[in-house]
């Protein structure tokens, strides 16, 4: 486990076990990191999310520092989920589309060069993952983008984890059947 620093007025709630609530605006939380303690080879993100509204250009969930960073965010005039590694190399998004307001589980998981998409319990892509994972020393951030005031998430976000294995696709549905009720 690690502990983040909430920045600016960041809203918490104990609803399902805990949710954190993104304005758009300013609010963001930053986890310090060793090298390897979030992101290995392989690895596992998951979280539940909920996007509000589109107020920044690619609103973004995750977000590692230093311009060869990982980030998993929305875009498109139709939202749809992406991951993006090392610069802009390694781009993959999600073939299901985002409807504002409704949870979301997501795990993406990479090993080697394989990346799975999965949402809601489901497989929903693969890829070759060319862009790497990053194993030195960056900051995590949750809820902006790494310079910690641009493409803000408006929003929630709940239940995030990072395993340093690939998940399997039972355990992703297992994961996901374990908190729904909690969201859905």
């Amino acid at each position: 486990t690690s502990t983040g620093s909430l920045k600016n007025d960041i809203g918490f709630s104990n609803n399902n076990q805990g949710i954190w609530s993104f304005d758009g605006v300013d609010d963001h939380i930053e986890f310090a990191q060793t090298s390897g303690q979030y992101t290995q080879d392989p690895c596992s993100f998951e979280f539940w999310v909920k996007l509000d509204n589109v107020s920044s250009t690619y609103p973004i969930v995750i977000d590692f520092v230093d311009g060869d960073g990982i980030q998993i965010y929305a875009a498109g005039v139709t939202p749809k989920w992406y991951m993006r590694g090392q610069g802009a190399a390694g781009a993959h998004g999600s073939t299901a589309t985002i409807s504002f307001n409704t949870w979301y589980h997501i795990i993406i998981t990479f090993v080697g060069t394989s990346l799975k998409f999965y949402i809601d319990g489901q497989l929903d892509s693969t890829a070759t993952w060319s862009a790497g994972v990053i194993t030195s020393a960056k900051t995590m951030y949750l809820g902006v983008y790494r310079d910690g005031s641009s493409y803000e998430w408006e929003g929630n976000i709940a239940n995030m984890k990072i395993y340093h294995k690939e998940l399997s696709a039972a355990e992703v549905l297992q994961n996901y059947n374990t908190t729904k009720e909690r969201f859905i």
